[in-house]
């Protein structure tokens, strides 16, 4: 560093002695720190790796929408601006089924969607109950679902004489919402374990 000429410069790949400790130093701190991040992380609870932002549900819900969109199977006849699109849980045969995508009209009556459902799945949309002493019928129906996972509870059935766009605007779900389909009313067995 004190050299006589006042252009002297350090040759190439030479390292100054203090910097070069400096560094090693500054290496070795952010090591430690880093160390020490890592074993704080594990000792603590996860933290979420984002935090939400005012329309970030509504963005992903509109995400969802757009992929339910691209799957979807339905009558092919009906406009693409009178679609209105669900993930649909068949429980039919008291088997676990996987969701099915699909759009409807969103004039027609809950009846003809539960209709077309059922038709699509091949199953008859009225049983026959054999109980003690009666006979009761059972008719498939849709049931909204509360929540995304698949253990969510239903809400009541739609009612069958009523549009979809009706039960749109009263809120009873939304589009890219999960319905069960189901033969309702339960029977009596299921009925008293759910109450």
């Amino acid at each position: 560093d004190s050299h006589p000429c006042e252009r002297w410069q350090r040759p190439v790949g030479e390292q100054d002695p203090a910097a070069a400790v400096s560094k090693s130093k500054l290496s070795d701190d952010l090591l430690e720190q880093l160390r020490q991040a890592d074993s704080r992380k594990s000792a603590e609870p996860a933290k979420p790796h984002r935090l939400r932002q005012p329309g970030q549900e509504r963005k992903e819900r509109q995400l969802a929408l757009m992929k339910l969109r691209l799957s979807a199977v339905g009558d092919k006849s009906v406009p693409q601006a009178d679609r209105v699109y669900f993930m649909v849980q068949p429980d039919i045969q008291k088997q676990q089924q996987q969701p099915l995508p699909v759009f409807f009209s969103r004039h027609w009556p809950v009846g003809k969607a539960t209709d077309s459902l059922a038709a699509r799945l091949g199953v008859p949309p009225v049983r026959k109950l054999q109980q003690q002493q009666s006979t009761a019928d059972q008719r498939l129906s849709l049931l909204p679902l509360a929540g995304a996972d698949s253990n969510s509870m239903p809400g009541a059935p739609l009612p069958a004489g009523d549009s979809l766009a009706t039960c749109l605007q009263r809120g009873n779900f939304a589009e890219g919402d999960r319905l069960l389909l189901t033969y309702w009313p339960p029977a009596p067995d299921l009925l008293a374990v759910c109450s």
